[in-house]
Protein backbone atom coordinates (compact mmCIF):
# COMPACT_ATOMS: atom_id res chain seq x y z
CA UNK A 1 0.00 0.00 0.00
CA UNK A 2 2.82 2.41 0.88
CA UNK A 3 4.62 1.53 -2.36
CA UNK A 4 1.53 2.26 -4.46
CA UNK A 5 0.94 5.57 -2.67
CA UNK A 6 4.56 6.61 -3.21
CA UNK A 7 4.53 5.48 -6.84
CA UNK A 8 1.44 7.62 -7.44
CA UNK A 9 3.10 10.64 -5.83
CA UNK A 10 6.28 10.13 -7.82
CA UNK A 11 4.30 9.75 -11.05
CA UNK A 12 2.42 12.99 -10.30
CA UNK A 13 5.77 14.65 -9.59
CA UNK A 14 7.10 13.41 -12.91
CA UNK A 15 4.13 14.88 -14.75
CA UNK A 16 4.61 18.13 -12.83
CA UNK A 17 8.25 18.27 -13.95
CA UNK A 18 7.22 17.72 -17.57
CA UNK A 19 4.66 20.51 -17.23
CA UNK A 20 7.34 22.76 -15.72
CA UNK A 21 9.68 22.02 -18.63
CA UNK A 22 6.95 22.88 -21.13
CA UNK A 23 6.09 26.06 -19.21
CA UNK A 24 9.69 27.27 -19.05
CA UNK A 25 10.30 26.38 -22.71
CA UNK A 26 7.20 28.31 -23.74
CA UNK A 27 8.30 31.24 -21.56
CA UNK A 28 11.75 31.32 -23.18
CA UNK A 29 10.35 31.20 -26.73
CA UNK A 30 7.61 33.74 -26.08
CA UNK A 31 10.08 36.10 -24.42
CA UNK A 32 12.63 35.74 -27.21
CA UNK A 33 10.19 35.92 -30.15
CA UNK A 34 7.46 38.25 -28.92
CA UNK A 35 8.76 39.91 -25.77
CA UNK A 36 5.94 38.26 -23.78
CA UNK A 37 6.64 36.81 -20.34
CA UNK A 38 4.64 34.05 -18.66
CA UNK A 39 4.18 35.29 -15.08
CA UNK A 40 5.84 33.16 -12.40
CA UNK A 41 7.05 30.44 -14.81
CA UNK A 42 10.36 30.18 -12.97
CA UNK A 43 8.68 30.20 -9.56
CA UNK A 44 6.16 27.51 -10.52
CA UNK A 45 9.03 25.39 -11.86
CA UNK A 46 10.90 25.79 -8.59
CA UNK A 47 7.83 24.69 -6.64
CA UNK A 48 7.30 21.72 -8.97
CA UNK A 49 10.91 20.62 -8.61
CA UNK A 50 10.88 20.86 -4.80
CA UNK A 51 7.61 18.96 -4.48
CA UNK A 52 8.57 16.25 -6.97
CA UNK A 53 11.94 15.80 -5.28
CA UNK A 54 10.45 15.45 -1.80
CA UNK A 55 8.22 12.65 -3.09
CA UNK A 56 11.01 10.95 -5.01
CA UNK A 57 13.08 10.60 -1.82
CA UNK A 58 10.69 7.90 -0.54
CA UNK A 59 10.97 5.89 -3.72
CA UNK A 60 14.75 6.11 -3.50
CA UNK A 61 14.59 4.59 0.00
CA UNK A 62 12.29 1.75 -1.10
CA UNK A 63 14.36 1.00 -4.20
CA UNK A 64 17.70 1.26 -2.38
CA UNK A 65 18.71 3.72 -5.09
CA UNK A 66 20.58 6.14 -2.87
CA UNK A 67 24.24 6.62 -3.65
CA UNK A 68 26.59 4.94 -1.19
CA UNK A 69 30.08 3.61 -1.58
CA UNK A 70 30.24 -0.13 -1.09
CA UNK A 71 34.00 -0.43 -1.22
CA UNK A 72 34.14 -1.24 2.49
CA UNK A 73 30.85 -3.09 3.00
CA UNK A 74 31.48 -5.53 0.15
CA UNK A 75 34.57 -6.82 1.98
CA UNK A 76 32.92 -7.09 5.41
CA UNK A 77 31.19 -10.08 6.97
CA UNK A 78 27.39 -9.87 6.65
CA UNK A 79 26.73 -8.88 10.30
CA UNK A 80 29.18 -5.97 10.05
CA UNK A 81 27.75 -4.90 6.69
CA UNK A 82 24.24 -5.06 8.20
CA UNK A 83 25.38 -2.87 11.09
CA UNK A 84 26.73 -0.27 8.65
CA UNK A 85 23.53 -0.43 6.59
CA UNK A 86 21.48 0.17 9.74
CA UNK A 87 23.78 3.04 10.71
CA UNK A 88 23.31 4.56 7.24
CA UNK A 89 19.52 4.24 7.55
CA UNK A 90 19.54 5.79 11.02
CA UNK A 91 21.66 8.67 9.72
CA UNK A 92 19.22 9.17 6.86
CA UNK A 93 16.33 9.03 9.33
CA UNK A 94 17.94 11.74 11.45
CA UNK A 95 18.47 13.98 8.43
CA UNK A 96 14.94 13.36 7.13
CA UNK A 97 13.45 14.16 10.54
CA UNK A 98 15.45 17.40 10.65
CA UNK A 99 14.27 18.33 7.14
CA UNK A 100 10.65 17.64 8.08
CA UNK A 101 10.93 19.61 11.32
CA UNK A 102 12.41 22.64 9.54
CA UNK A 103 9.93 22.35 6.68
CA UNK A 104 7.04 22.17 9.14
CA UNK A 105 8.32 25.31 10.90
CA UNK A 106 8.44 27.18 7.58
CA UNK A 107 4.94 25.97 6.69
CA UNK A 108 3.58 27.12 10.07
CA UNK A 109 5.14 30.56 9.63
CA UNK A 110 3.60 30.89 6.18
CA UNK A 111 0.21 29.84 7.56
CA UNK A 112 0.34 32.22 10.53
CA UNK A 113 1.41 35.21 8.44
CA UNK A 114 -0.66 34.36 5.36
CA UNK A 115 2.50 34.54 3.27
CA UNK A 116 2.17 34.89 -0.48
CA UNK A 117 4.80 34.92 -3.20
CA UNK A 118 6.15 38.36 -4.05
CA UNK A 119 5.15 37.91 -7.69
CA UNK A 120 2.20 38.88 -9.92
CA UNK A 121 0.28 35.67 -9.08
CA UNK A 122 0.75 36.10 -5.31
CA UNK A 123 0.62 32.36 -4.70
CA UNK A 124 -0.25 31.41 -1.09
CA UNK A 125 2.95 29.82 0.17
CA UNK A 126 1.12 27.18 2.19
CA UNK A 127 0.08 25.41 -1.02
CA UNK A 128 3.52 24.52 -2.45
CA UNK A 129 5.09 24.31 0.99
CA UNK A 130 2.32 22.01 2.21
CA UNK A 131 2.84 19.61 -0.71
CA UNK A 132 6.60 19.74 -0.15
CA UNK A 133 6.32 19.08 3.60
CA UNK A 134 3.82 16.27 2.98
CA UNK A 135 6.42 14.63 0.73
CA UNK A 136 8.94 14.94 3.57
CA UNK A 137 6.42 13.40 5.98
CA UNK A 138 5.96 10.46 3.59
CA UNK A 139 9.75 10.11 3.48
CA UNK A 140 9.90 9.88 7.28
CA UNK A 141 7.09 7.32 7.36
CA UNK A 142 8.83 5.30 4.65
CA UNK A 143 12.11 5.31 6.55
CA UNK A 144 10.31 4.26 9.74
CA UNK A 145 8.58 1.35 7.97
CA UNK A 146 11.86 0.19 6.39
CA UNK A 147 13.67 0.57 9.72
CA UNK A 148 11.08 -1.52 11.59
CA UNK A 149 11.24 -4.24 8.94
CA UNK A 150 15.05 -4.20 9.11
CA UNK A 151 15.09 -4.41 12.91
CA UNK A 152 12.76 -7.42 12.75
CA UNK A 153 15.20 -9.08 10.40
CA UNK A 154 18.06 -8.15 12.73
CA UNK A 155 16.25 -9.82 15.63
CA UNK A 156 16.21 -13.04 13.59
CA UNK A 157 19.79 -12.53 12.42
CA UNK A 158 18.56 -12.48 8.85
CA UNK A 159 21.64 -10.82 7.36
CA UNK A 160 20.60 -11.43 3.77
CA UNK A 161 17.15 -10.04 4.52
CA UNK A 162 18.71 -6.86 5.90
CA UNK A 163 20.90 -6.58 2.80
CA UNK A 164 17.81 -7.06 0.61
CA UNK A 165 15.91 -4.41 2.58
CA UNK A 166 18.49 -1.65 3.07
CA UNK A 167 21.81 -2.83 1.68
CA UNK A 168 23.49 -1.55 -1.41
CA UNK A 169 22.05 -3.17 -4.50
CA UNK A 170 24.64 -5.12 -6.45
CA UNK A 171 25.24 -4.43 -10.12
CA UNK A 172 23.54 -7.71 -11.01
CA UNK A 173 20.47 -6.80 -8.91
CA UNK A 174 20.25 -3.40 -10.58
CA UNK A 175 20.59 -4.99 -14.02
CA UNK A 176 17.90 -7.57 -13.21
CA UNK A 177 15.55 -4.82 -12.00
CA UNK A 178 16.11 -2.82 -15.19
CA UNK A 179 15.42 -5.85 -17.38
CA UNK A 180 12.32 -6.64 -15.32
CA UNK A 181 11.02 -3.07 -15.66
CA UNK A 182 11.56 -3.18 -19.42
CA UNK A 183 9.70 -6.47 -19.77
CA UNK A 184 6.70 -5.37 -17.69
CA UNK A 185 3.80 -4.41 -19.98
CA UNK A 186 2.65 -0.80 -19.81
CA UNK A 187 -0.56 -0.04 -17.94
CA UNK A 188 -3.09 2.39 -19.39
CA UNK A 189 -5.13 4.98 -17.47
CA UNK A 190 -7.85 2.45 -16.57
CA UNK A 191 -5.30 0.06 -15.10
CA UNK A 192 -5.51 -2.40 -17.99
CA UNK A 193 -2.33 -3.86 -19.40
CA UNK A 194 -1.44 -2.60 -22.86
CA UNK A 195 -1.62 -5.21 -25.60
Amino acid sequence: MLRKFIDTGVMAGGYALIACAILVTADVFLRKLFGVVIPDADLLSTYGFAIATSWAFSQVVLDRANVRLDLLTAALPRPAAAALDLLALLTLATFAAFMFERGWAVLQESWIHGSRSNTPMQIPQVVPQGLWVFGLLVLNITILVVLVRSLRRLRHRDWQGIADEIGIASASEESANEVKSLSTPAVDAEGDRAR
